[in-house]
């Protein structure tokens, strides 16, 4: 996805700021970002981070949920974060 002209990456690469870093605040992690400077001045669409360290910690996905989406609620019952976050991202007005 990098190699697009519209995508800035993060600054590195496996922040893993929600599995090892919460308890530093979201300005840390966001500081890992182009700034909205940088970012609308490239004419960017897209940032992001690649973390694949996440994946076997279903616990992640809440920490997200609670740092960033704080009123999210999940709208299944069966555990899984996952589902229950597209579901979420669907529900948001178009």
């Amino acid at each position: 996805l990098t190699g697009h002209p519209r995508i800035l990456p993060a600054k590195e690469k496996q922040i893993h700021y929600f599995r090892y870093h919460k308890s530093k605040p979201l300005q840390w992690y966001f500081s890992h970002f182009p700034t909205i400077e940088s970012f609308l001045g490239r004419g960017a669409l897209m940032t992001g981070e690649a973390s694949p360290g996440y994946m076997p910690y279903p616990d992640v996905v809440s920490s997200v949920v609670k740092r960033l989406s704080p009123d999210w609620k999940p709208s299944t019952g069966d555990g899984n974060g996952v589902k229950a976050w597209k579901e979420h991202v669907r529900s948001l007005p178009k």
